[in-house]
């Protein structure tokens, strides 16, 4: 794994120092480097924790296969509005696509129960530069309330929006990353329908908290 030798090189650690740091052999962290062996979440997550990075960069851009099982995410169909919530939810349970991703993967990068993870694809430029439009964002659909202050994908007043959300005693506040977007008060209880989809993990390779 060619990324793993160029982070290492870039911290300075040798390989005898990196399997120090990780509890792994200087000859299995060798074989990794010349792509001998095949990878496991364990070692990543191991490797990751060591170096200092994400699991996910140390991963991505590379051809390596990790040992690990495939789960089935629904991508919705619907747009996620991250702007006014112009698109409306109708047949949401319906229509979607099945991607198949890495398992291991994902519980590493979520540390989430990967079957309560569902995917949309987001509409509009208000969670911009964090999240760009046509950027696929995951959600842990377990999460129906506001657990804490962050990100969430909710229904109000039947349209479908992605803010980062604030509760405060009175109100609800919906806050936009692009400052061009004022901040949408909701008084509490909210005039109209008001529901969470679940809390927003981040994209693909980007963790959002």
């Amino acid at each position: 794994m060619q990324n793993l030798k160029k982070i290492r090189e870039e911290k300075n650690i040798s390989q005898k120092e990196l399997s120090k740091l990780s509890g792994l052999s200087s000859g299995h962290i060798g074989d990794i480097e010349r792509g001998a062996t095949r990878l496991t979440k364990n070692t990543i997550e191991k490797l990751s924790q060591a170096l200092g990075v994400s699991p996910d960069e140390l991963i991505k851009n590379t051809n390596e296969a990790v040992v690990s099982s495939k789960i089935s995410l629904k991508l919705f169909t619907h747009k996620l509005s991250a702007g006014q919530g112009v698109e409306p939810i109708y047949s949401l349970n319906k229509e979607y696509s099945i991607m198949e991703i890495d398992k291991d993967f994902l519980e590493l990068i979520t540390k989430r129960n990967v079957n309560n993870l569902i995917m949309f694809t987001i509409q509009g430029d208000s969670m911009s530069p964090d999240v760009e439009s046509g950027e696929t964002v995951i959600i842990d659909s377990s999460i129906n309330f506001f657990n804490n202050d962050g990100l969430y994908a909710f229904i109000y007043n039947k349209e479908f929006y992605f803010k980062r959300v604030q509760r405060t005693p009175d109100k609800i506040l919906l806050i936009s990353n692009n400052k061009t977007y004022q901040t949408i008060e909701i008084p509490i209880p909210p005039k109209y329908e008001f529901q969470v989809i679940g809390e927003v993990l981040g994209t693909f390779f980007k963790k959002l908290h």
